[in-house]
């Protein structure tokens, strides 16, 4: 089975998307040259093999992106954008929170609005406190969008895959200092969760890299809390 970072296995997702749909389209800062030509990341070489039509350098201009996210999706394409870091979803959130979330609503569900916002989280990568704020929890509220964040390159790849097949908007947040692990094939499901430990009072559910930190083997978690099972 390979044995994937979270970059190779996002690049496969796309690849593999861009191939089955030709309504797919990625568009970010530097996704075709610059930055991304690196084939440890996710966007290195699918320029040259798709063209510019459907891999798109834009501005450095997080509203413009999402606007072209927005825009696209109302048109009828499925749009895979990157904000690049976590914080700069700031700069994006009029268009997605106040037009992507709501849009499908404004329908009375006749309408999809399909598109993808990528974004990297995490620390410790030194890029300065302007690329280290997690943003996930304040997005999670925001009505109408999901938020989708990978333990592992296996489950980004799947996770991607269901993302962009989605018809409403998805954050998709990837943790640049995940490492390897086995990737396997397949889909996981946008709305599903993976229970790390499952006990009679207490469920400990994957959140990114939360499963990499220790933490306790699962004979020395309590199993004698009163009351229902928690999800933490």
């Amino acid at each position: 089975m390979q044995q994937l970072g979270m970059g190779q296995a996002v690049h496969q997702a796309l690849r593999e998307e861009m191939m089955r749909d030709a309504r797919v389209f990625i568009a970010g800062e530097g996704v075709g040259v610059s930055i991304h030509d690196n084939p440890m990341l996710p966007t290195a070489g699918l320029l040259k093999e798709f063209g510019p039509k459907r891999v798109r350098d834009t501005p450095v201009s997080e509203a413009a992106i999402a606007g072209l996210a927005v825009g696209a999706a109302a048109a009828g394409l499925r749009p895979v954008v990157e904000i690049m870091f976590n914080p700069f979803f700031t700069l994006a959130s009029d268009m997605i929170v106040n037009h992507a979330a709501k849009l499908r609503y404004l329908s009375g569900g006749k309408s999809t609005f399909p598109l993808v916002v990528r974004m990297k989280s995490g620390a410790g990568f030194g890029a300065g406190c302007q690329h280290a704020h997690n943003l996930e929890a304040w997005v999670a509220h925001c009505p109408g969008l999901k938020v989708v964040m990978p333990s592992t390159p296996a489950d980004a790849k799947g996770l991607l895959k269901s993302a962009i097949r989605d018809d409403n908007p998805v954050v998709f947040i990837e943790d640049m200092m995940l490492s390897k692990y086995p990737l396997g094939p397949g889909l996981a499901a946008c709305s599903s969760l993976r229970a790390i430990f499952t006990g009679p009072s207490l469920n400990l559910i994957d959140l990114s890299a939360f499963p990499r930190a220790p933490f306790p083997s699962s004979p020395a978690l309590p199993s004698s809390i009163p009351g229902p099972p928690r999800i933490c």
